[in-house]
């Protein structure tokens, strides 16, 4: 499919007992209620080539998808246009119309989308205590050998890791 949609579920790890241990009981209710979900202790976790963790909730309904393939298919069903590489200085409104300055000179638009980072407060003022910069990396491999059917969370460590359409490694947190 277009936007790599797949329904494998995921794991919720940790390298923690303590943590493990809470939390087994949360996944073991949700299971009694109907729930799709199935602990995983350390040797089943082990089978998928991942260590370090000492147990997991597999959630075997959870999906995932490629956000760059999703962002691209519905930016081209928007028939908006698309600048990229045009470092913003100022933002204003006027008359019903958007006003970007920056680099590259002026952009008028009726409506102007943009991506948040820890920045945005200096454009939009308004912003200032509702948005606030946090830790966030992503790094991603090149392609490996198919070993992991399910995205992972390791929730310990505040990281998350799967395989992509294309067999790369996508780590974050």
């Amino acid at each position: 499919n277009s936007v790599y949609y797949h329904r494998d579920g995921s794991l919720t790890a940790f390298s923690k007992p303590s943590s493990a241990e809470k939390y087994k009981k949360t996944a073991q209710k949700m299971a009694s209620l109907g729930l799709p979900v199935e602990w995983m202790d350390e040797e089943q976790i082990a089978k998928f080539n991942i260590k370090r963790f000492v147990g997991g909730a597999l959630y075997k309904g959870d999906g995932s998808i490629s956000a760059s393939l999703l962002t691209r298919k519905i930016f081209g069903l928007s028939n908006a246009d698309l600048i990229s590489g045009f470092h913003v200085d100022s933002l204003e409104s006027h008359n019903g119309k958007v006003i970007a300055r920056g680099d590259k000179g002026e952009v008028v638009a009726t409506t102007a989308y943009s991506a948040l980072n820890p920045f945005t407060s200096k454009l939009i003022p308004q912003a200032k205590d509702r948005i606030r910069p946090v830790r966030a990396q992503i790094f991603e491999t090149t392609a490996v050998a198919p070993f992991l059917p399910f995205n992972v969370y390791a929730s310990d460590e505040l990281a998350y890791f799967r395989q992509t359409h294309k067999n790369t490694i996508l780590m974050g947190g």
